[in-house]
């Protein structure tokens, strides 16, 4: 029984560095990419855009619940304001929302490419903010395993011996 305890407590402790190594790892590639998904969203700037024409297709989508969502895929002309000049661009749309001529949209031009236009530049904030938050929590619940695996011998084992079953379980 002895030589199983020392051989889950190694094998626990090898778990425990291997996770806070890889989640390391993986959390500074996450938090790269979306500190610069964040410094690029800062190039654009929030104006009001008018619907010249739209050419809009209407479209039926079963969603996971079976119930039928009405989607239009659009193509829109949209004329909008930068400090330089009226600028005009199309975009493409694939919303539940059909544009019409005179529609008003709130939408962000890049300030280095004034037709460089997106409908959802501000949402696009959320989702390197929410990965970020997410990276450094599991990080951090990670360091704090490995610190108890190797303060307490019992966590260590019981580290080793559920990471044993679950890899037998598998298979």
């Amino acid at each position: 029984m002895n030589k199983f305890s020392e051989a889950a407590e190694v094998y626990g402790t090898f778990r425990a560095y291997t996770s806070v190594i890889m989640l390391s790892i993986i959390s500074i590639l996450v938090i790269f990419f979306s500190v610069k998904t964040l410094i690029n969203n800062r190039n654009y700037i929030e104006t009001q855009a008018t619907v010249t024409s739209a050419n809009c297709k209407k479209n039926h989508q079963n969603n996971s619940k079976g119930k039928t969502n009405v989607m239009y895929k659009c193509n829109v002309n949209l004329d909008y304001n930068t400090p330089n000049a009226t600028e005009k661009t199309t975009i493409k749309t694939n919303s539940n929302s059909e544009y019409e001529q005179g529609d008003i949209l709130t939408i962000g031009y890049n300030k280095n490419d004034n037709k460089d236009v997106l409908t959802n530049f501000k949402l696009r904030e959320y989702g390197p903010i929410g990965a970020i938050m997410f990276m450094l929590v599991i990080t951090s619940l990670s360091f704090v395993n490995l610190h108890f695996v190797k303060k307490y011998k019992s966590v260590a084992r019981v580290e080793g011996v559920t990471g044993f079953i679950s890899n037998v379980v598998r298979r």
